[in-house]
This record gives structure tokens, sequence and C-alpha cells, in this order.
């Protein structure tokens, strides 16, 4: 399977990203802008990606998405807007396959920049900032809003250190995770 966009993250303003989610922030592009999301291409599947920010709340700051109409209405008073990447690889396609008569020239996710829509994840979600995990959070939520977040940066690194190589923590038969200082009983943790 090809490897799907990510979606990003910012933790009071530090670039972050989702080391492990308790469950899935569930977001239905449909129910909250009125956009049909469509399969775009084969790394995005689902039509849409986000950058997240959390600071007290989990909010998604910037929506990438592609309609499937090609309808695209103002959400919160902000108006999509192209992105020249993906501008470009349509393009590129329609100069390399002419016969498919143009049809990717409309083809490609837009941008809402500073969407500012809440999200109301209720969970927890553990975050690695910077670049290599310099400082790891254990953030949680209860309808969107942080409740609590907790800095676990010296037991992610011990449980990297004592972590097999044939398998991932969630993959644990007990499904039970002590060493990061919880009894989770079903936390199948789902990637974004």
């Amino acid at each position: 399977m090809t490897k799907q966009i990510e979606s990003r993250f910012t933790y009071e303003g530090v670039p972050a990203r989702a080391l492990a989610l308790y469950k899935r922030i569930l977001f239905l592009p449909a129910e909250k802008t009125g956009i049909e999301t469509g399969s775009w291409a084969n790394m995005n599947y689902n039509g849409f990606w986000c950058d997240y920010s959390v600071d007290r709340e989990l909010i998604i700051r910037n929506l990438y998405i592609f309609s499937k109409d090609h309808n695209y209405p103002e959400i919160n008073g902000v108006k999509a807007e192209e992105v020249s990447l993906y501008r470009g690889l349509a393009d590129s396609i329609n100069k390399k396959y002419p016969e498919r008569n143009l049809i990717y020239i409309n083809t490609f996710p837009m941008l809402y920049r500073d969407v500012c829509i809440k999200c109301e994840y209720t969970g927890r979600i553990i975050l690695g900032l910077e670049q290599k995990n310099e400082r790891v959070y254990d953030a949680v939520f209860e309808k969107g809003a942080v409740t609590e977040s907790v800095d676990i940066t010296d037991k992610w690194r011990l449980f990297m250190t004592k972590r097999k190589a044939s398998g991932y923590w969630w993959e644990k038969e007990d499904r039970r995770y002590f060493y990061l200082g919880y009894e989770v009983t079903d936390p199948r943790l789902v990637g974004l």
C-alpha cells in the first residue's frame, strides 16, 4: 500500500508529530464543511488531510481537501486557494498524457488556510515535538479541549530502547501498556 499523506501537528506552536492515537480523530468533511471528498491520488484515498494545532484545543488550522464535484464553498469565511505544487502535478500529468483530454486540469486538492475548525475529539494523542521527538507529550482531550498534558519523554525513550524490533507496542498480546504509565485495555492505535 502506498504511504498516505500524513496530517501534521503543532503543539503550543512547536512542530510535532502524532506518535500514537488512542482512537482516530473523526473529522467528516461532508458533515462539517459540506464538501463530498473523493480519492485524489493513491497517496490520499480519503480526499483530505489537515494541519492540526494543539494549544488549549484541537483545531484544524489548515485543511487540504479534494472535492468530488470541484465545489469549494467558503468555510468559516475562508475561501479555498490553489496550492502551486498540486497545480503543477496536474499540469505535468496533462502534458505527459494529452490523450486524457485535460481530465486533470482542475483535479487537485485545494487549501483552506487558517480555517480554524474545532475538533470534538475525546481521547489521547501522544505527540513527539521537533524532528527527532526531543520532547514527547501525552495530551488528553475532552470534546476537543485539552484537559491534561503530561511530559512523557523519559517513558517514551525507555519504551523505545526496550521495544522489540519484531513488533509495535500496540500489537502486544495483552494490550496493556504499564511501561508508559497507563493500563489501557483496548488501545488499538490508529495512525492519521
